[in-house]
This record gives C-alpha cells, sequence and structure tokens, in this order.
C-alpha cells in the first residue's frame, strides 16, 4: 500500500526472512521488527497511523514523514521517521495525495482488500 503516494507498507504473507522487501516493511527502507505473519490465504490486518512531512512556507521540509504500523495486532514500526520517498514512490511535496492499493500480479497470489478505513488526524 502507499501512503501519500510515495511511501510503501509491504503486504504479503509469505514472510520467511525480516527484510526492507517482506510484509509489514517500510518498502527499501525498514524490515518490520518482527514476523506478525498469519497462515497464507487467511487475512493479514494492517493498522497504520502515517503523518506526512511537513513544509514551511517556502516548501523547505521541516520534519520528516512518520509512521506507526500495527500488524496482526503487533507493533511493527513505531512512530519511525521515514526521510524521503521510497521505491516506487513520486517525490515527497506539502500537497495532499491520494493512498493506493498494490498488486504485483503474481498468479494465485492476488491480495484482495477489505474493511478499509481512511480518517484525517
Amino acid at each position: 500500500m502507499y501512503l501519500k503516494i510515495w511511501t510503501s507498507v509491504e503486504k504479503s504473507s509469505s514472510v520467511t526472512a525480516l527484510d526492507s522487501s517482506e510484509a509489514g516493511a517500510i518498502h527499501s527502507r525498514r524490515a518490520a521488527d518482527r514476523n506478525a505473519a498469519t497462515a497464507p490465504q487467511t487475512w493479514q490486518s494492517y493498522d497504520v497511523v502515517f503523518r506526512a512531512a511537513r513544509f514551511d512556507a517556502a516548501g523547505g521540509k521541516v520534519s520528516p514523514a512518520r509512521v506507526t504500523v500495527v500488524w496482526n495486532g503487533f507493533v511493527v514500526h513505531d512512530d519511525v521517521a521515514i526521510d524521503g520517498p521510497t521505491g516506487g514512490g513520486a517525490e515527497e511535496s506539502a500537497l495532499a495525495g491520494p493512498i493506493r492499493l498494490q498488486d504485483h500480479g503474481d498468479p494465485g497470489a492476488n491480495p484482495r482488500f477489505r474493511d478499509i478505513w481512511l480518517e484525517p488526524l
């Protein structure tokens, strides 16, 4: 899932090792603190609190984006600073951006999404 286009949290359920490209990771930046995956073909739960980077009136960044991720009831990222876009993301900006859900097109492993809530902080 991409948050404000440029930050990706990986969502696979096939974790074999903690890595920055595996489930629960902040893509290409930081592995999850633990493997909280449930069995393959079962629902995974992610609660994500994301605060976009802050910019001053001149457009200069004054603080990085921050994210907390709770995966299947376990905190795997706790108020982690993210300084810049992750793999595949667009450049940071002060503008609001979308939430994107991604499917890598892996045959037989297509993700399904349900019960999605977005609440402004």
